[in-house]
């Protein structure tokens, strides 16, 4: 039942992602993470999303650590990507907070 919904989820979104806004993108990788959701959309959302999403931007920096997390889960990570949540600056921002 879960997965059927999920599907069914993933396919509304990939029909609708150019009018997606960044909190969207975030919500649905963070989902996708989660459930270790792998659909045959994923190479182009996560694609998508990882253009559309910034640290500091319209990502907090912790929100950023649980994105990249997703997308590792995902395995729709590179380095540079990775490099990314192990910044020094990353690391003052949460705990600041």
């Amino acid at each position: 039942m879960l997965a059927g919904l999920v599907q069914l989820i993933d396919e509304w979104i990939t029909s609708h992602m150019n009018s997606l806004r960044p909190f969207d993108f975030a919500s649905w990788v963070l989902t996708c993470g989660v459930l270790n959701f792998q659909s045959i959309n994923k190479e182009m959302f996560c694609a998508k999303a990882k253009s559309s999403l910034t640290c500091g931007v319209n990502a907090s920096e912790a929100e950023w650590i649980n994105i990249v997390h997703s997308l590792v889960v995902l395995n729709e990570h590179n380095e540079n990507l990775v490099s990314t949540v192990l910044t020094p600056e990353i690391s003052t921002k949460i705990g600041q907070n």
